[in-house]
This record gives structure tokens, C-alpha cells and sequence, in this order.
């Protein structure tokens, strides 16, 4: 039973609060009074319909309507941003909170209202169980003493029966299918015997297979050993041949190493004789080294006369100095004039022995690089004849050296 219904901004219902007593209650307004509001309200609470927000005041605000019974507070609340039920135990004071509840109404706040789809009636439906049929009528009371819930159980239980005997039906049915594929499986008795001659058939098989492929790896040895037994007749056919090659190359080394040692010699013998050709031509040139060792001891001897003359006139400068000596330098002028004849030949002899010093010291060097060129030719002409001895070989002919 509905003690109180409070309704804040729904509709027309700015804050409105109705209190119920036992019995029945009337609400009686003007048209578009917010009669049907109510009543839209508690189906809004209750069912959940209307849906959206159609039935919210157009001044704004939060919109409550909330349900009182003698065990539970009932408040459904939407805002902008939330749709909840508050669900408040009277005797306890426990409240439970729900948001987001969509379009289901939670099974605690249905439990706590207990109220179906019969306890409300919408304007314009007809008059409750006036306009209705007998039987109609029989199945709300029915429905309200709980009785329809023995017919359920007795059609539930025929239906149930029904459904078992088709099930039977169909089970024999199957039965006898069975039976009768039973008896074309009379054959299984024998069939272990022959399954077991199977088995060693196939045993066998895999014997058989494993031997065959023995025999193709024994084939394709063969085969490889074939062809290399052929490919290696082929070679040995070809030894003496291969054999002749090998040593006319070595023979063909042994020339070509033959043939540098005589190339080496022959540099060296035309090395030898352009060495030998200088040799004779500073041969050539030792007379007139002796001709100019001659003409330089001349020069040391003029040089020395040279020296002696000039010490001659600086003593007679020195005399001149005196003034008391001047009638002596007069009368020793033809010496003075002598010396100086002697003086100047001295110089001009000087100038040669210097060029003549010249050519002696070349022609030493010459000599001594004679010496030198006359050790390595007879250096390299034992080589030679050594070279010749070892290859027992004309460089000429290329015949043996008897």
C-alpha cells in the first residue's frame, strides 16, 4: 500500500505531496490540473515509462518523485547527468543507491513496491473487470489467489508427459534401427582373425619397402661408381699422355732456368766488355800521364824560383824605404828589372802547374779506377767460366762442353 507520493518537478508538479489513508482515495481537479500527471508519475517510478525527458518541467531543476509504503522509501531521481533510484529500509535506515539503470527497474526496488501491471489503469483504458470477459475476470482473480500457477504446472507436467512418450516413440524407433544394423556386424568375429593377417602382411610390407629402398641406394652407389669407374678409365688412358706433359714441362723448367743462367752470363759479358773498352782506353792514356807528371815536377821547380824572387823584391822595396838607398836602387834598377821578367814568367808557369795539378790528380783517379775495373773483369770472367763448367753447355750452340 501507497502511504505518500511526493513529486518534484514533473510535468505540472512543481513540489507536490500526496498522503494516502486506508480505503479508497479520490483525487478530483480541474482539466489539466495534473490529475494524469499523477498517475504518470507512479508509472514512471514503478515501470519506468514514459521514457526520455518529455515529461520534465520546462522551469528546470531536478526530477524526484518518491514512494512511501509502510517498509521503504521509493525515490527516483534525473538530472542532466544522472538517473538513479535511492531505495531506503524503513526499519533499518539502510539505503541503497543505483545509477545507470538504463531501462530496467533493479530487482530490490520492484521487490519493495510489488506492485504489477493491473494496479495502475491509464486514462481512457476500460473499467477494471467491468468491460471484461468471464474469463478475463477468472484469470485476474486466478492470477491474484496464485491459482494460475496450477494450471501452468498441469500444462507444464502434460506437456512434459507428451514430450517423454515422443521421446520413448523415437528411442524404440532407434532401437530397433539398431538391432537391426546389429545384425550386419556378424562378421566382426572373423574379422580379428583377418585383422591379425592384415597386421602381418602389413608388417611384411614394411619389410618389403625397407628393402627396396636398400636395393635403389645399392642401385644409385652402383651407378655413382660406375661413372667414376669410367671417368677414372678415361684419366688412365690418358697417363701416358699426362706423363710426357709433366716432363716436358720440367724439361721445359730446366731449359728455362738454363736460359737465365746464360741470359745473367751474357749481361755480364757485355758489362765485361765495355768495362774491358774503358780499360784500354785509360790504358791509352798512360803516356801522356807520364808526359804530365814530368811537366808537373817542372812546375814545383818554377814555383819554388817563383817564391824565391818575390822574397828578392821585398827586400829591395824595403831598401827603396830608405832615402839614403835611393842611388843603390838606381844602380840595381837592370836587377830589379830582371826580377820582375822573372816574376811575371814565374806566374804564368804557376797558372800552368795549377792545370797540370788538375790533370795529375784525374789522371790518379783514373788509375786507380783502371785498377779497380781490371779486378772485376777478371771477377766476372771466372764466374763465366765457372757458369760453363756447371752447364757443361755451348752458350753459342748449346752443345756439351768436351
Amino acid at each position: 500500500m501507497i502511504t505518500e507520493l511526493e513529486i518534484k518537478n514533473f510535468q505540472s508538479h512543481k513540489n507536490s505531496l500526496l498522503e494516502f489513508v486506508p480505503g479508497m482515495n479520490v483525487i478530483i481537479g480541474e482539466s489539466d490540473s495534473g490529475k494524469s500527471a499523477i498517475i504518470r508519475a507512479l508509472r514512471w517510478a514503478i515501470y519506468g515509462q514514459p521514457r526520455g525527458d518529455a515529461f520534465r518541467s520546462w522551469w528546470g531543476g531536478d526530477t524526484e518523485v518518491t514512494i512511501s509504503t509502510p517498509t521503504h522509501h521509493v525515490r527516483r531521481v534525473k538530472t542532466n547527468s544522472q538517473n538513479q533510484y535511492l531505495l531506503q529500509e524503513i526499519a533499518t535506515e539502510n539505503e541503497l543507491e543505483f545509477n545507470a539503470i538504463g531501462t530496467d527497474i533493479p530487482d530490490e526496488v520492484v521487490e519493495a513496491l510489488n506492485m504489477e501491471e493491473l494496479n495502475l489503469q491509464k486514462q481512457g483504458d476500460n473499467f477494471f473487470l467491468i468491460s471484461d470477459t468471464p474469463g478475463a475476470v477468472a484469470s485476474h482473480f486466478n492470477h491474484m489467489a496464485n491459482l494460475e500457477k496450477i494450471d501452468s504446472s498441469l500444462k507444464y507436467i502434460q506437456s512434459e508427459i507428451r514430450s517423454k512418450e515422443q521421446g520413448i516413440k523415437g528411442k524404440e524407433s532407434t532401437l530397433d534401427g539398431l538391432k537391426t544394423d546389429l545384425k550386419t556386424f556378424d562378421y566382426l568375429e572373423d574379422a580379428e582373425t583377418d585383422l591379425e593377417a592384415l597386421e602381418g602382411l602389413k608388417a611384411l610390407l614394411v619389410k618389403k619397402k625397407e628393402d627396396m629402398q636398400v636395393l635403389l641406394n645399392l642401385k644409385t652407389n652402383i651407378e655413382r661408381l660406375t661413372s667414376e669407374i669410367i671417368r677414372k678409365s678415361k684419366a688412365l688412358k690418358a697417363l701416358p699422355l699426362i706423363t710426357t706433359c709433366i716432363q716436358g714441362v720440367k724439361d721445359i723448367e730446366k731449359k728455362n732456368k738454363q736460359y737465365d743462367i746464360l741470359d745473367a752470363l751474357a749481361v755480364n759479358w757485355e758489362r765485361n766488355t765495355e768495362k774491358q773498352k774503358v780499360l784500354n782506353e785509360n790504358l791509352a792514356a798512360l803516356p801522356l800521364l807520364k808526359e804530365a807528371l814530368l811537366k808537373y815536377d817542372e812546375a814545383i821547380a818554377l814555383h819554388k824560383k817563383k817564391k824565391q824572387a818575390q822574397t828578392t823584391l821585398t827586400a829591395l822595396i824595403q831598401v827603396g824605404k830608405d832615402k839614403v838607398g835611393y842611388i843603390t836602387i838606381f844602380k840595381a834598377k837592370g836587377q830589379v828589372e830582371a826580377c820582375l821578367g822573372l816574376i811575371k814568367e814565374f806566374d804564368e808557369k804557376d797558372k800552368k802547374s795549377y792545370t797540370l795539378e788538375g790533370v795529375v790528380l784525374a789522371l790518379k783517379d783514373k788509375a786507380l779506377l783502371i785498377q779497380t775495373k781490371k779486378e772485376e773483369v777478371a771477377l766476372y770472367n771466372k764466374e763465366y767460366e765457372t757458369a760453363l763448367h756447371e752447364m757443361k753447355l755451348c752458350p753459342i750452340c748449346n752443345n756439351k762442353i768436351k
